[in-house]
Order: structure tokens, then C-alpha cells, then sequence
């Protein structure tokens, strides 16, 4: 997801392609499923995402991975996992599934590609009424660390290719992080446009992990520090 209270930068050199590798994460979640206990409904909310074993999680929800597009990419040494489906779709006991037009609301759950264990997920939502049933049970965290939405007095919103946009014309936005000193997660919370072109975008990731600062870099999901 692009932000326009950022011009982000993208470094390739971190990233790992995973289309071509979806086979391989299809069979080793059919070859874990047994292996994973399967007590309750799934929920994102209570990953602590020290899971040590992420296809075999998603394949005991008998869940099959989707194919993952060329933009949706990992670090390299990890692969990703991409499901719409409702048995995964979960936060807080609220159901995020859904579509807008072909664009379907789902999930990415990134993991180690030789220990299989999970690193972050990422959700991906393009309809208003999940965005905003997320929203609310985030907010049960409390006030979130950083908060920004619209723009400041001016300030100027950038298109895709740089040019300044019209004062008033430009997309809805907002940007939200908790960082939950309960269970030392970091939630990054950003929602753009509205109607068809609404789309939103959470994170969860451990900051002290060791693909948290390259994946943070990549997803500017650090800007508002800078």
C-alpha cells in the first residue's frame, strides 16, 4: 500500500520473489497440517508470532494458499503464504472477508523459508465496513502512539509520479500505530481513498526481530519518524 504523506523508495535488494514458490509452500502446509494443534476458531489477534510452523497453522483450517502476485513480495530467506479465506480472515472475532469489485480482502503471513516459523502478516482490506470493524477492535489497545489523518495545514499531497494534487482533491487518508507493550507487537494501520478505490493495510510485526528493521525500511511503515 502506498501512502502520499510519503514518497517511498523501494529496495529490490531485499526482496525475494515468491511466485514461483508457491508449489513448494502448498506442499510443505499439506506435510505440517498434522502436526499443528487446531483447538478453537483461527484468530490474527491472538498470533504472538512466535509459531513455529506457519504453512501447517493455515493448512490445519484446511485453508489452500492463494496465488501470490508479483507486488506482493517478502525479504529474502522468507516465503509468504496468501489466503481470502474466512477461516484465516479473522481479528478480534470479527470477520475481515469480503471483495470490492475483483479486489479481494485478504491476508500475507510471511515466514522463515527454513524453519517455517511465522515472522508478520499483513492484511489487506479493499471494503469500508471490515476497515472500519478492524479499526474499532484495535482501538481496544487504547490511543494509538501515532496517529495522522488528512492533511496538516500546508502540506501537500503527491501523486504517483511526484506532481503535487490540488488542495481538496486529494484521496482520503489516515495512519495509525500501536505499539502494544503487552505482547511487544507493533500494529501499523493505514487507510487510502474511499468507495472502489478504498483500500487498507495492517501489519503486524515484532520490532526486535531480525527481519523487522529491512521490512520496515522497505514499507516505509516508519515514515512518520522521519
Amino acid at each position: 500500500m502506498k501512502y502520499l504523506f510519503v514518497n517511498i523508495i523501494l529496495s529490490l535488494t531485499v526482496l525475494s520473489c515468491t511466485s514461483g514458490r508457491k508449489d513448494n509452500a502448498k506442499a510443505d502446509s499439506t506435510n505440517a497440517a498434522a502436526s499443528v494443534s487446531n483447538t478453537g476458531p483461527f484468530d490474527l489477534a491472538t498470533l504472538t508470532l512466535k509459531e513455529k510452523n506457519a504453512p501447517g497453522l493455515i493448512a490445519a483450517r484446511k485453508v489452500k494458499p492463494e496465488p501470490v502476485s508479483d507486488v506482493e513480495q517478502t525479504l529474502l530467506g522468507y516465503e509468504v503464504l496468501k489466503s481470502s479465506n474466512a477461516n484465516v480472515l479473522r481479528f478480534g472475532g470479527i470477520d475481515l472477508s469480503g471483495a470490492n469489485g475483483t479486489n479481494k480482502n485478504h491476508v500475507l503471513f510471511h515466514y522463515d523459508d527454513q524453519t517455517k516459523a511465522l515472522a508478520f502478516y499483513v492484511v489487506a482490506l479493499y471494503t469500508q465496513q471490515q476497515a472500519d470493524a478492524l479499526l474499532k477492535e484495535l482501538e481496544k489497545m487504547g490511543k494509538p502512539q501515532f496517529e495522522k489523518i488528512g492533511l496538516d495545514k500546508g502540506e501537500v499531497a503527491l501523486d504517483l509520479n511526484g506532481d503535487p494534487i490540488e488542495r481538496g482533491k486529494e484521496q482520503k487518508q489516515a495512519y495509525r500505530v500501536w505499539e502494544n507493550k503487552k505482547n511487544r507487537l507493533t500494529y501499523f494501520f493505514g487507510e487510502l481513498g474511499s468507495g472502489k478505490d478504498f483500500e487498507a493495510e495492517l501489519t503486524v510485526l515484532d520490532r526486535s526481530a531480525k527481519y523487522a528493521k529491512d521490512w520496515i525500511s522497505f514499507d516505509s511503515l516508519d515514515w512518520y519518524k522521519k
